[in-house]
């Protein structure tokens, strides 16, 4: 039976002599259906970035929610919705309409894979209440359960989402890998191609499907003037579904500093933008440099300050 939302009170009443001072007993009362419920005609909202879990109980059950979808200034926003987490034997499938909008519709984003969450990817240059069906066309069961998010695009996100690396001129990096966490916030399927845009950095895989892991190398530091080098490694959601969503990137920014100590006496290196000198004397690496404060002049793309 299932009960629309409210309170209830529960009497417990004794069964034929068992009664007594001693006499104690046990009540549970326990909620088959997800928190969301009854949503199977009224949907109940969900925030961007706010995983929803639901369950598919009793037999026919289906879950509806609903967001709203703006355009960006000037132009179209995206927004991503994605099923994961699927316990055993559920099979989502997802339905969005939005205003006068054709249906979105996906049942497996990944189909031959045996993973059975879905993707919808939409994109709108008008205000809209996009409201989601989500669908089972597995078993149904109180742990039939799976998540579901909203994302407005870019739909990656990594750890780390940015690196500044320092080393020494003419020194090897260490470490020589990087590796990059690759998902969907909340989770959720989606491939992705990955480009870097200088040549000392490398990475690999190229294609992939979050979650998944890109490996970085930096390549050339052996050779490399010292200075200051910015780069970045920019993953793009691909087909099906989201191709043209935008992008994710991920700024490399590369410090070479001077090998000898000489260079270094008497001042420390600034890297525009990115921190500020303090006024005590350091010559450790620190999150972007070397610090020593007061005149500085440019050099190689850094800034050196001299007391």
């Amino acid at each position: 039976m299932c009960l629309a939302s409210g309170t209830y009170f529960v009497k417990a009443a004794p069964f034929g002599t068992q009664i007594g001072y001693c006499k104690e007993y046990s009540l549970a009362v326990s909620l088959l259906g997800d928190a969301y419920e009854p949503d199977d005609e009224e949907p109940k909202c969900i925030d961007e970035r706010e995983p929803q879990q639901h369950n598919f109980y009793p037999d026919g059950d289906q879950d509806f929610v609903e967001f709203l979808a703006k355009p960006a200034d000037g132009g179209e926003r995206w927004y991503g919705v994605f099923t994961s987490d699927l316990a055993a034997g559920v099979d989502t499938a997802i339905t969005v309409t939005m205003g006068s909008y054709d249906p979105w519709y996906n049942d497996d984003y990944d189909p031959g894979s045996g993973n059975f969450a879905s993707t919808v990817c939409l994109s709108t240059t008008e205000q809209y209440t996009a409201v989601v069906a989500i669908t089972n066309l597995g078993q149904f069961a109180p742990t039939s359960s799976y998540t579901v998010t909203v994302v407005e695009g870019p739909f990656i996100e990594t750890i780390p989402d940015s690196f500044t690396l320092n080393f020494v001129e003419g020194g090897a990096p260490s470490p020589a890998t990087y590796a990059i966490s690759v998902t969907v916030p909340g989770g959720g399927n989606l491939w992705w191609q990955a480009l870097e845009s200088t040549a000392w950095l490398d990475i690999g895989p190229v294609i992939g499907k979050t979650p998944s892991t890109i490996n970085m190398i930096i390549t050339g530091t052996t050779t490399m003037s010292n200075g200051f080098y910015q780069g970045n490694i920019t993953i793009s959601p691909q087909e099906p579904l989201c191709d043209g969503s935008p992008n994710f990137q991920i700024p490399v920014n590369l410090v070479i500093v001077p090998a000898s100590s000489s260079a270094l006496e008497g001042g420390t290196w600034f890297i525009p933008g990115l921190a500020r000198p303090t006024p005590s004397l350091q010559t450790m690496y620190e999150r972007t440099g070397i610090f020593l404060p007061l005149r500085w002049k440019e050099w190689n793309g850094l800034r050196r300050f001299r007391p």
